[in-house]
């Protein structure tokens, strides 16, 4: 499905350096000297975006424990999550944060979930490939068909692959050979990186409870000494 898609995308945001060109730079900085100022998001992009949090998928949360030590590691591991994608976007030549990945990818998911809410999975698809069915369909009101119309002007819409994505399929995800060593690379690099930080943390957290009985034990002797009982 090519309709509603184009080359570049009307939705700016930041990137490596004010100069870049679809998502391309030289490894400047920009004028103010700010790392990230703005990208446009080009077809190629957003399809290496999808395909590299497909790869990623929602697993590697592991054995965390629960609690403070559960929370701490999840957001360690979204953190990491989106600088390996990261990483493999500035293979292909492609500078932009991780936050603007992430933030790209939520607003496509967000317009992939807004049209199957409203139109029901199966008929999202069959409006989607033919956009005039929307004026037979009898349960939506005219300011909601309205909505769902300017769902489908996005210039970005990328539907087909969001339900690739949402199926773990690939039939319009195609396989990315040479991305997917790239992405396990990044991946070890990026488990390695959590698993230190939670480990660091778990170890003040030891310490912390190490330090209890040494300072109920030396209050203690404090009121021994003071002859309190």
């Amino acid at each position: 499905m090519e309709r509603g898609k184009s080359s570049v995308s009307d939705e700016d945001e930041p990137s490596f350096t004010e100069e870049c060109v679809d998502g391309h730079n030289d490894g400047t900085k920009g004028k103010k000297g700010s790392p990230w100022q703005h990208v446009k998001w080009t077809d190629k992009m957003v399809r290496l975006l999808i395909t590299s949090v497909s790869y990623i998928g929602e697993d590697g949360s592991g054995d965390c424990g629960g609690g403070r030590m559960r929370r701490k590691f999840l957001v360690l591991q979204k953190k990491g999550k989106w600088k390996s994608v990261l990483k493999v976007m500035a293979e292909r030549g492609y500078h932009v944060s991780p936050q603007q990945c992430e933030d790209k990818f939520n607003d496509l998911n967000k317009r992939y979930k807004k049209l199957n809410d409203m139109l029901g999975r199966g008929t999202s698809c069959e409006v989607v490939e033919n956009p005039t069915l929307l004026d037979v369909i009898d349960y939506l009101t005219e300011k909601e068909k309205d909505e769902v119309r300017k769902i489908l002007s996005s210039k970005h819409l990328f539907y087909e692959e969001m339900r690739s994505y949402h199926n773990g399929n690939r039939l319009h995800l195609p396989h990315d050979l040479q991305l997917q060593p790239s992405l396990q690379l990044a991946l070890r690099s990026r488990d390695d990186d959590e698993n230190d930080e939670a480990r660091r943390h778990q170890n003040v957290d030891l310490d912390d409870d190490d330090r209890k009985p040494t300072t109920m034990m030396s209050l203690r002797r404090i009121m021994l000494h003071m002859g309190i009982t």
